[in-house]
């Protein structure tokens, strides 16, 4: 009967630190679509970015930013030549 309960001992502590680790990976496990970029900063010196992939981030340790990659259209017109990098004068005239 002694032995038993020593087991039980032993079996529950760990069966509990199994549980949490579960728990951890099922709750912070997160997955980027290709036109969303994840930013886990927290315990890290250096941030992990996700794009187009999947990562674990530490629940309440570590914090999840989303980023749009998506592109966006927008309008360009121009009254006089901009000039480029390369000094080059250009005329932009979009619809």
């Amino acid at each position: 009967m002694g032995m038993i309960l020593g087991m039980i001992e032993v079996i529950i502590p760990v069966m509990a630190v199994i549980l949490i680790v579960v728990l951890v990976l099922i709750t912070g496990y997160v997955k980027a679509s290709p036109d969303t970029a994840y930013i886990i900063s927290g315990l890290r010196k250096q941030p992990k970015v996700l794009i187009g992939k999947a990562g674990i981030k530490i629940p309440f340790l570590e914090k999840k930013d989303e980023l749009n990659l998506q592109l966006i259209p927008i309008d360009v017109k121009t009254s006089s030549a901009v000039p480029t990098a390369d000094y080059i004068n250009i005329r932009v005239n979009l619809p």
